[in-house]
């Protein structure tokens, strides 16, 4: 009789282990997905809108500051502006951009799918660069640790431009691991996929943040020269980063921003450029001679993107 108890004392144990392992799989909640069961791709598509947004903001600003754009706040530069109106941009780029990338990269690499990898610390080495240009100091290396460090310091504009270049190497090499068509081309909202074509992009970046530092870094001046030498550059429009927006008037509007915000939202437009901007790029004055053959730059500031007025709602 004692040994028949054991028999199904064992007999019960082995049955609980075996619905332990059956059920294992039912304990992962599909309504709170882990970051690890993320499709890569479409996580891409987070990093690049919120590296759109971010940018669309920071440009803003520049336009502004320049003049290019109605600078509203006041016209006094000391005026235009409180803290608090960078607080979306910065949101934006530490909630969205970087923190997505960060969360991406990790998945990509074990995926083996270096081309989103890449992309991801494309965005982020741009977005860390841009606060950095327009701020100094900024959390950089401590940035998104999470609760692990809740208040990160600043690193210094150096110290950031070197982390800038060092993720856009760490890019490049993703680049270099795969086919130039790696990528599904729907979720890519840059360049469909193309690594050739994102490589050309981060050696652009790594010129233009190298310039940044060639006053206060003599051993920038070989490494200028060095990408200038290769020459694998944006050199045309065709090649520049442009996010592509869409055509349709609703359900979603995808259209431009500005383009909403400018010529479809009530209240008049948004991004006013002023007149006596525009005279000036178009005709320039020289001893007291105005040139109207103007500013070289004019045919890229303002152009006529479409002759038929058919579509003018898109």
């Amino acid at each position: 009789m004692k040994f028949k108890k054991i028999i199904f004392v064992g007999l019960f144990v082995t049955c609980l282990a075996s619905c332990s392992k059956d059920l294992d799989p039912l304990l992962v909640n599909p309504n709170q997905p882990t970051p690890s069961t993320a499709d890569v791709d479409l996580y891409l598509n987070t990093v690049e809108l919120g590296f759109n947004n971010f940018w669309s903001t920071a440009s803003d600003f520049g336009a502004q500051l320049s003049r290019q754009q109605l600078m509203g706040g006041s016209s006094l530069y000391n005026n235009a502006y409180s803290p608090q109106s960078f607080d979306g941009m910065w949101t934006t780029a530490y909630t969205s951009v970087i923190k997505n990338a960060d969360a991406l990269i990790p998945i990509a690499q074990t995926q083996n799918k270096f081309v989103q990898s890449g992309i991801a610390k494309t965005l982020k080495a741009f977005t860390i660069g841009t606060l950095v240009d327009m701020f100094g100091d900024v959390p950089a290396s401590q940035a998104d640790l999470g609760v692990e460090n809740t208040n990160p310091s600043v690193d210094a504009g150096a110290a950031a431009y070197a982390l800038v270049q060092k993720l856009l190497d760490d890019a490049i090499a993703d680049f270099a691991k795969t086919t130039p068509s790696a990528v599904n081309t729907k979720t890519d909202l840059f360049y469909n996929g193309s690594s050739t074509r994102w490589t050309t992009v981060a050696k652009t970046l790594k010129l233009k943040f190298y310039m940044q530092t060639r006053l206060v870094d003599n051993t920038v001046g070989p490494k200028v020269i060095a990408l200038l030498t290769e020459n694998n550059l944006i050199n045309a429009a065709s090649q520049d980063l442009v996010f592509q927006y869409g055509t349709n008037l609703s359900a979603p509007d995808n259209r431009h921003p500005h383009y909403s915000a400018n010529y479809v939202n009530a209240g008049g437009p948004g991004e006013y450029v002023n007149n006596y901007f525009m005279w000036t790029v178009a005709a320039q004055k020289y001893n007291g001679t105005v040139n109207f053959s103007g500013d070289p730059r004019l045919r890229y500031y303002f152009y006529r993107q479409v002759t038929n007025y058919a579509t003018a709602d898109q």
